[in-house]
């Protein structure tokens, strides 16, 4: 006989992997390590800036200001990203709590496939993009180009960066929280040795021993060099699969009711996002003419 829905007399869960739990403290086990994982993703871009700090002191500041700027367009990635992640982990969610591992599964299939393909939209996109961002932010020169080429080398790593981004929301949809700060964690050591290393600065008196000295152009390798382990790791998280979900089936089919129905929930949440973010980069053109 399956347990009722809901808590039981006591306040406690009944049934599933938070079994005994009480309310309090399922929303502890499951949201602590979101906001982990929130915390080790901003890392990343701090760790971006911390290397640009240590540059020569030619490049330093426009370089400082270049990936301040930059980190507007990350911010804008990971609000695109809720296009279909939220869309997806939304439709798991109710999937899983309705029995339906069929749909769980499938629109785990279709999320996977819809995050390659957007992450080459937003990629082309920021490609384009990048001259006008720079421009309109009112950088020097010098810093106008340190923004552009780390913003077409992330826009590069983009199809990457959505797999892993989008997978992470669709396994939070299925109450699974733990694997995806993990995998945060591993991508923030990854970060940290390649964007290092391919920088070439020093840490901490230690010399760099690559020999390489690609600086901008390096820090922004290591990003993606770290967001494209985290999104091989997730693939393989997915593909041996969590309780109550796992990737099945070909990657090359789309569903087009199933993407659409990701793409209707996901939009209004892209479109809130939006605005937040306009108003803010709107701002910051109005300091680059106050500058200036």
């Amino acid at each position: 006989m399956e347990a009722e829905p809901g808590p039981d007399e006591s306040g406690r869960i009944r049934s599933g992997k938070l079994a005994g739990k009480t309310l309090s403290a399922a929303i502890a086990i499951l949201a602590v390590p979101v906001l982990v994982e929130q915390l080790a993703n901003a890392t990343v871009g701090f760790v971006d800036q911390a290397l640009a700090g240590r540059l020569p002191g030619g490049v330093r500041m426009s370089a400082l200001d270049a990936i301040g700027v930059a980190s507007y367009v990350d911010w804008f990635i990971s609000l695109s990203m809720a296009t279909v992640g939220v869309g997806g982990a939304a439709i798991i969610a109710r999937a899983i709590g309705a029995g339906d591992r069929t749909l769980a599964h499938e629109t785990l299939r279709q999320s996977v496939i819809l995050s390659v393909l957007w992450g080459c939209v937003v990629g082309l996109a920021l490609w384009l993009a990048a001259p006008w961002l720079a421009l309109f932010s009112g950088l020097s020169s010098e810093a106008t180009r340190h923004c552009v080429d780390y913003i077409r080398v992330q826009a590069w790593g983009m199809p990457l960066v959505a797999l892993m981004q989008i997978s992470m929301m669709c396994l939070h949809g299925a109450g699974e929280t733990v694997r995806p700060f993990l995998v945060m964690l591993v991508v923030n050591v990854v970060n940290v040795l390649a964007s290092w290393l391919l920088s070439g600065v020093e840490i901490a008196g230690i010399e760099n021993p690559s020999g390489l000295n690609l600086q901008v152009v390096g820090i922004a390798l290591g990003t993606v060099v770290g967001k494209g382990v985290g999104a091989a790791l997730i693939l393989v998280i997915m593909r041996r699969g969590v309780k109550d979900l796992r990737l099945e089936g070909s990657l090359l089919q789309i569903r087009r009711d199933l993407a659409m129905r990701i793409g209707r929930i996901g939009l209004p949440s892209f479109a809130e996002g939006m605005g937040m973010w306009l108003g803010n980069f709107a701002a910051l053109g109005v300091v680059g003419l106050i500058a200036h």
